[in-house]
């Protein structure tokens, strides 16, 4: 596999040359499912060329430079359908624009030809410019392709702007997983993808780009459950999990489901920080919520940056990363410094400012008990003596506690292979993997 650059101001594409071993090259997507069962999502190609041979130098190396780039062929959608309406056409022009790709077939979806989330929010941007409607964070994730995304701006924006199909089996144990503080959902694309036989699954997704945040973690929840408790109904008990941030959000969740009278089988919390007893004082810095143990990441560190961008525009971090200012704040946050400064200055510092508020949220949060089975997922490469602190915090705000543990770090066990230890916490296999 190749990184290609299409063209100046976009970011680099993974290009996988195969040869076939007979007369079928499998479609591109069959490939990039099937390497998704073996590879870490950042390794899936977005790209797939067919070659007969593989290039060869005089010296019998490959010739990198001699492999051909993606749609030099033909420049048209890898999917073979080209759009139809008036709005898929100009839809499918804003993401060849984004992706940097010569087309985009109406079927073929954003994040397998290199969308990230903050490739999102500035698509949504760049929707409102074109359409003159504000497309919610939780739509793009839900419709991710063309042809969905353009019927849902023909059809004025129906549906629900927080609560996301994810995928899974229809019909199946429902799973609701939790934003963390990022306040998106793509984080979860791994573990869904494993458990996609098994449930079906919702997302509670947040809209960091309309910079609104919660006074208080309870009065989110509460919206969250209002919106699940009718999608739920009648269908048997569910499973709440959340990761991080999101952790302390599934656990408010539950506890309004239940409340509502939806049958809560199990929360999943996947290494969050438990919140402080009712009385507690909170940390001026709001440090001390589900996300506030990760070094660096304080509301007045957010707030910092934040000023930082209004005064010298999104330049500004990649300056203040490469000093190591930013750098801890941004990568406890999981979000890449240039990814984040391609945005204009406005929308980063609203991003911004949904994560300091959210932060603050969580700060100030004193749970609720949820008196149901919990599982907790901790990871091996933290301190035992913060591991049994969180575990012993849990079982405080819980009514039965169960531990599983993996060998990836906070980042890592969303990711393959650790994910496997995540996904049998959630199916409720109870036995440590990774361990």
């Amino acid at each position: 596999m190749t990184a290609h650059q299409h063209g100046a101001g976009t970011r680099p594409r993974l290009v996988a040359h195969v040869v076939p071993a007979g007369e079928r090259l499998p479609e591109p997507g069959e490939l990039r499912r099937h390497l998704a069962r073996l590879l870490p999502e950042a390794a899936i190609p977005t790209d797939v060329v067919r070659i007969d041979a593989l290039p060869r130098t005089a010296s019998g190396k490959l010739d990198r430079a001699a492999l051909p780039t993606p749609g030099a062929a033909d420049g048209g959608p890898a999917d073979g359908r080209t759009p139809r309406t008036a709005t898929e056409r100009r839809l499918a022009g804003v993401w060849a624009e984004l992706l940097g790709r010569p087309a985009v077939g109406v079927h073929e979806d954003f994040f397998a030809l290199g969308g990230h989330s903050l490739l999102a929010v500035r698509l949504a941007e760049r929707l409102r410019e074109r359409f003159g409607v504000r497309v919610p964070l939780a739509r793009l994730y839900g419709a991710p392709t063309v042809a969905a995304q353009a019927a849902y701006l023909d059809g004025a924006g129906a549906g629900s702007d927080r609560v996301v199909p994810l995928g899974g089996t229809p019909g199946a144990v429902p799973l609701v997983l939790a934003h963390p503080l990022g306040g998106t959902l793509f984080g979860y694309r791994e573990l869904v993808a494993e458990l996609a036989g098994e449930f079906e699954v919702l997302g509670l997704q947040g809209d960091p780009s309309s910079g609104a945040a919660p006074g208080e973690l309870g009065a989110l929840a509460a919206g969250y459950a209002r919106e699940l408790a009718p999608l739920l109904a009648g269908r048997g008990p569910v499973v709440v999990a959340g990761w991080s941030a999101g952790g302390a959000i599934a656990h408010e969740v539950a506890v309004r489901l239940r409340e509502a009278g939806v049958p809560v089988a199990r929360l999943v919390v996947i290494d969050a920080e438990p919140g402080r007893a009712p009385g507690a004082p909170a940390a001026a810095d709001g440090s001390d919520g589900a996300d506030g143990g990760r070094p660096g990441l304080t509301v007045g560190r957010l707030e910092e940056l934040r000023a930082a961008v209004l005064r010298e525009g999104p330049g500004a971090l990649l300056a203040d990363a490469a000093s190591g200012r930013a750098g801890a704040v941004l990568a406890t946050l999981g979000v890449d410094a240039a990814a984040l400064a391609e945005l204009d200055g406005p929308t980063t510092a609203t991003l911004l400012a949904y994560w300091r508020d959210l932060l603050a949220a969580l700060g100030r949060w004193r749970p609720a008990r949820f008196a149901g089975e919990a599982r907790l997922v901790l990871s091996l490469a933290d301190d035992p003596a913060e591991r049994e602190r969180a575990a012993a915090g849990w079982r405080e705000l819980t009514g039965s506690l169960t531990v599983a543990y993996t060998a990836g770090d906070h980042f890592q066990m969303l990711r393959r292979p650790h994910v496997g230890a995540v996904a049998d916490a959630v199916r409720d296999r109870t036995e440590p993997r990774g361990a």
